[in-house]
């Protein structure tokens, strides 16, 4: 998202905003880019698992479907 950076700490992803401030507290192990074909989301990976942010970073699908589900067509 415009105005964010992504962070790793202790390598989990998170991201912070322009005064540095934490918005999406590190937690995952991917993040992917936030995409116009996903109505603005993006997906984020813990471990063998995926879910979606939106660009509040609030969890709007839970990190919960499976990779290699086919919802997950990135």
């Amino acid at each position: 998202r415009k105005g964010w950076a992504l962070v790793n700490t202790f390598g989990f992803l998170g991201f912070i905003d322009s005064t540095g401030k934490e918005v999406v507290t590190p937690q995952y192990d991917e993040i992917g880019p936030f995409d116009a074909k996903r109505k603005g989301l993006a997906y984020v990976r813990k471990g063998k698992y995926y879910g979606y942010l939106n660009t509040n970073g609030k969890e709007v699908e839970p990190v919960a479907v499976p990779v290699n589900n086919k919802f997950n067509n990135r």
